[in-house]
């Protein structure tokens, strides 16, 4: 049985997750704007420094037995109000719907 699980964000894991990434064409709602992805350590490195820097967003990796195999995040995070955001994935990420948290 899969143990699946969420991680914080690690720079190792996120190179891990990123170096086997395959970007899904079937999200694109005009298949011209598709492009195959190509890892790069310093685009990974970018990345994982902008999410440390956003205060109001907690990132985390879903982990499937131990390995990376996607990524999710609380957005918008207002602890007064108790409330985030949550990416709407029947709209690829695009949108996103409030929680309560």
């Amino acid at each position: 049985m899969n143990k699946i699980s969420l991680q914080p964000i690690g720079r190792a894991l996120l190179h891990e997750y990123y170096s086997g990434f395959v970007m899904d064409a079937d999200i694109f709602m005009d298949i011209n704007k598709f492009q195959a992805y190509t890892c790069s350590p310093g685009k990974v490195d970018a990345y994982y420094d902008r999410l440390q820097s956003q205060e109001d967003r907690m990132a985390f990796l879903m982990m499937g037995n131990g390995k990376p195999i996607g990524e999710i995040a609380l957005k918008h995070m207002d602890v007064k109000a108790k409330q985030c955001e949550l990416p709407d994935i029947r709209k690829a990420g695009q949108f996103a719907i409030k929680q309560s948290i």
